[in-house]
């Protein structure tokens, strides 16, 4: 299992949200305070920065970074990691760990959240979160919440890893689709702009393809950015 804890406040403040939509209405929660995420069990306020918030659709779910050690332990790596906070209940999870709950070896940060918290993305420079990362540059990772795992997305059809680093990932409501920046050529063929691109990583079909391109699936002259 993911560290976790169930703080009685949860640093990175959310402002108080009502949210409602057309009949039929989905049930979704109402929050009228001001909620805290990055602090202890005990309320502690974490000894680190904690940056780049983002939350889910239905408000339930923060996702944000933070160079804090005290709010999840044990958290002895000395850098940056992801953690997701459940508005509901209070659990902290550290994201950012390997599928055997291994600890980053190097920063982790830039969050995206699906719409119901169940997936979280992020860039990383870590190299022991999935098995063979030896390319010594950023992937892009996906936190599966319900199953408790760890997946690199950043990589071809093939399932070979990037030549070149992978940030700034961006995911879509049902977290099936990643969005993200990179420079690797290798993701796709016929690469050969020698710039950064924008690619989608579909994760039910396990492809990527690159979006950055025109209609006649010409790639760019200068670099995309997400």
């Amino acid at each position: 299992m993911k560290s976790t804890h169930f703080p009685l406040l949860s640093a990175i403040a959310i402002t108080s949200l009502t949210l409602s939509f057309s009949l039929p209405e989905p049930a979704i929660a109402q929050y009228n305070a001001l909620t805290k995420c990055s602090t202890t069990s005990q309320g502690v306020q974490g000894d680190g920065a904690s940056d780049r918030p983002q939350i889910s659709s239905d408000g339930s779910y923060v996702a944000f970074d933070t160079e804090a050690s005290n709010i999840v332990p044990p958290d002895s790596n000395s850098v940056r990691d992801v953690y997701l906070c459940n508005r509901d209940t209070g659990e902290l999870v550290r994201a950012s760990d390997s599928s055997a709950d291994v600890q980053g070896n190097d920063a982790s940060q830039n969050a995206s959240v699906s719409s119901d918290g169940s997936f979280v993305a992020f860039d990383s420079t870590a190299t022991n979160l999935v098995v063979g990362d030896s390319n010594g540059v950023s992937d892009i990772f996906v936190y599966d919440r319900a199953n408790d795992t760890l997946e690199r997305v950043s990589i071809n059809d093939g399932g070979f890893q990037g030549t070149g680093a992978s940030t700034e990932p961006s995911l879509n409501s049902t977290g099936q689709y990643v969005a993200f920046t990179s420079e690797a050529s290798n993701l796709v063929g016929s690469d050969s702009n020698n710039v950064s691109d924008i690619f989608v990583f579909n994760r039910t079909a396990d492809t990527v393809e690159r979006a950055s391109v025109n209609s006649d699936e010409i790639q760019g002259s200068a670099a995309s950015n997400a």
